[in-house]
């Protein structure tokens, strides 16, 4: 996911301090414990929502899933939508 420009800011610190790859994995570690936030350019629940996805869904199937979750649907296609995206569909 894109990062935010504190997302940025703390990835190249932390590839500075460890290396290229060391560092990012220490970055995107900590982003998924919890102890860096307000990293990402998505929201936490849109995040949430990402995470929850099956990779071999399709886009109605994703969508039919949030809403099952409990997402309007408005908001199920929104997040289908950017997890389309993401898979380069």
């Amino acid at each position: 996911m894109p990062l935010t420009a504190k997302g940025e800011e703390i990835l190249h610190s932390m590839q500075k301090e460890y290396g290229a790859k060391k560092g990012e994995s220490v970055f995107y570690a900590s982003r998924n414990k919890g102890n860096i936030t307000g990293v990402d350019s998505v929201n936490d629940k849109m995040r949430a929502a990402f995470d929850s996805i099956k990779a071999d869904s399709k886009f109605n199937e994703l969508v039919e899933k949030l809403e099952a979750k409990g997402y309007s649907k408005n908001y199920a296609t929104k997040i289908a939508g950017k997890v389309a995206q993401e898979k380069g569909k």
